[in-house]
């Protein structure tokens, strides 16, 4: 049931450290109405945004290997598509195909320039490179492979089927399963 995934969800920004649980907070707050409703990517139905990310904060919560900052991470994959905010239309859905992820992650920068203080300069960086998946900084090539494992294991068959295995070197995170 998707309020019950809200619900984890938001039971996880309450977690966060305070400055990352008041920005969160914000966006989801003011938005809760459409982030129920909207699709993602890869889910095209309703409530797809939200069954994504508590798919990935579910894949996060079993792999995490405390290498990173966990806030951080947790920040990342809750921000990272939130753009698709700007992208739902409730009389007419205009959902970006995946030719379009660009627009979603310009919409995702927007939104959280707009929630953070410029005084955050360090947060927003980060969250930054996590959103465009600079692949210089491991943080955003965690995150991204966590969505990517989360979209091709719902293509074969459900993910906590399989055990993942990590190891960061410098190129980024490397993963596989056994």
């Amino acid at each position: 049931d998707i309020n019950k995934k809200y619900i984890y969800i938001y039971n996880t920004i309450e977690s966060l450290s305070i400055k990352q649980k008041k920005i969160i907070q914000k966006i989801y707050n003011k938005n809760r109405k459409t982030i129920l409703e909207i699709p993602s990517i890869d889910y095209k139905i309703k409530g797809g945004y939200v069954h994504q990310v508590y798919n990935v904060l579910l894949l996060f919560n079993r792999v995490n290997n405390n290498k990173f900052d966990k806030d951080l991470i947790i920040t990342g994959i809750l921000l990272k598509y939130i753009g698709l905010l700007k992208s739902f239309d409730s009389n007419n859905p205009n959902i970006p195909n995946k030719n379009s992820f660009k627009d979603v992650k310009i919409f995702s920068l927007d939104i959280i320039s707009t929630f953070l203080k410029s005084s955050k300069k360090n947060l927003i960086n980060n969250l930054k490179n996590i959103i465009i998946s600079n692949k210089n900084y491991q943080e955003a090539m965690y995150v991204e492979y966590l969505f990517k494992i989360e979209r091709l294991s719902n293509k074969s068959i459900e993910w906590k089927y399989f055990m993942f295995k990590f190891r960061i070197n410098q190129t980024g995170l490397i993963c596989g399963y056994y």
